[in-house]
């Protein structure tokens, strides 16, 4: 028998708990120790061979051993050996590794048990490498920057591989954005009598001739970047040579469409679709979602001035093919500020409301002071 806390994995432990049976009072699990004191009384158990049966079926969802394939064992790189897939899927290698293959008798091909009594060979392979279907921002970024830049051959079509995430899209759809949102600019004193004879068109959308080299348009295109919240909008804008920051606040038109990648968002609408202990488990999301986790890091991360036009391209065809498919915008979570999320809008369907000046320090932004004052 083997009880819930064995292995440091809430996912197992969750699985015990909902499935094993109770352990008796003052019970002591014989691989772990672990006692079930009987003022506690919460821990349960259940047979290896139960366990490991119900590990093997989330590793199955999440990979596929070669010899399906009939390649040999070394072919290519992304091969890893069963306790490396222990380690990314359970956050724990040998323990469970070990688990498995000692519950494993080696059977026919069909039967697939034999594949998991060795721990240490190169013999998996994660499904989203072969499942044709599934996005690969890694592949395609690096087609994107260094291989065809403006047209496609018939080994790669970008727009026939971004539809791959069309479904995974259609999941994050909202219409639940925050109709009160906000934009900064850096300013001067001078810049004030500017902003107050046209606020409106002087806190709103740039110009296209006056549109700069974004994250996500180009040189001439523009869209319009906004924050939930002024400290969201302020920490995202913020640059050391300035200190006065012109705040203006908009409100959004009804009915707009937004794809949301907040991790919150994620959690809460594709959970059952990419937990692979879930019976709703769809390959196909968890390998868009994958991919997306890729696209939000590469959209937080700083860039170098002098990388920007080459690493902005992947993130500026992705934002205009999400335009494409008719969204208005889409939104993500700030990473300058915890709890805040940014917004990028496509078109200027907004309308002005306020208006106001803030002081910001530099010690303040960077302590991520929560108060700043006003001007």
């Amino acid at each position: 028998m083997i009880c819930s806390y064995c292995f440091d994995s809430k996912n197992i432990y969750d699985f015990i708990q909902d499935n094993g049976e109770k352990a008796p009072p003052n019970y002591d699990c014989e691989v772990c120790g672990e006692r079930n004191h009987p003022k506690v009384g919460d821990l349960h158990i259940m047979q290896k061979s139960e366990l490991s049966k119900k590990l093997k079926e989330v590793i199955r969802k999440l990979y596929t051993h070669i010899y399906e394939y009939a390649l040999p064992n070394n072919a290519v790189e992304p091969y890893i050996t069963l306790e490396e897939v222990c380690w990314e899927v359970f956050d724990n290698g040998d323990k469970i590794a070990e688990l498995i293959a000692s519950e494993s008798v080696y059977e026919t091909a069909d039967g697939g048990d034999g594949y998991f009594d060795d721990t240490d060979s190169q013999q998996w392979l994660p499904i989203c490498w072969l499942t044709p279907d599934s996005f690969d921002w890694d592949g395609f970024t690096k087609k994107v920057k260094h291989s065809l830049r403006f047209f496609d051959t018939v080994d790669f079509n970008r727009k026939e591989e971004l539809e791959k995430l069309d479904i995974f899209f259609e999941k994050l759809y909202t219409d639940n954005i925050d109709e009160l949102v906000y934009r900064t600019r850096g300013i001067s004193e001078k810049d004030k009598e500017d902003i107050e004879l046209n606020p409106s068109e002087n806190l709103g959308k740039a110009p296209p001739k006056l549109a700069k080299h974004n994250r996500f348009s180009p040189s001439g295109i523009s869209y319009i970047y906004l924050a939930s919240d002024e400290k969201t909008a302020i920490y995202e804008a913020y640059d050391e040579s300035r200190e006065l920051y012109a705040v203006g606040k908009f409100k959004l038109d009804s009915d707009l469409r937004f794809i949301d990648l907040r991790k919150s968002v994620f959690n809460e609408k594709l959970q059952s679709y990419i937990d692979p202990y879930s019976e709703e488990f769809e390959a196909l999301t968890y390998c868009a979602s994958k991919a997306a986790e890729k696209f939000v890091v590469d959209i937080q991360k700083p860039i170098k001035n002098n990388s920007k036009d080459l690493d902005y391209l992947p993130t500026q065809i992705l934002a205009e093919y999400i335009q494409s498919l008719g969204y208005d915008g889409f939104v993500f979570d700030s990473s300058k500020n915890r709890g805040g999320y940014n917004i990028v809008l496509f078109h200027e369907q907004m309308s002005y409301a306020s208006h106001q000046y803030k002081n910001v320090s530099l010690i303040a932004v960077r302590l991520g002071i929560s108060e700043i004052e006003e001007g």
